[in-house]
């Protein structure tokens, strides 16, 4: 029972997520550094649209994503988090 309901919450939930999505996806660049502007490496890039893939920035702090989310999390153990709205440009 417990099952059913959770399912039918998550695809309501998702159903409302769709529709805060951007009209078309942007391709953001984007390059993570700590306070003195040392590159922050393996940082998750998360964002809405894309649970099934990871991303990480490199050695250097870059990643690249394509996304209809209107906002990018950027967390790394350590650090405190940060959100990116991608509604402004596609560099970050």
């Amino acid at each position: 029972m417990w099952k059913i309901v959770l399912q039918i919450i998550l695809a309501v939930g998702c159903m409302r997520a769709q529709d805060l999505l951007l009209p078309q996806a942007r391709h953001i660049v984007g390059t993570v550094v700590d306070q003195e502007g040392k590159p922050v490496v393996e940082a998750s890039i998360g964002h809405p649209n894309d649970f099934r893939q990871t991303h990480q920035t490199d050695s250097a702090g870059r990643f690249e994503v394509d996304t209809r989310a209107p906002a990018l999390v950027v967390r790394k153990a350590g650090f405190r988090s940060e959100l990116v709205r991608t509604q402004d440009g596609a560099e970050v």
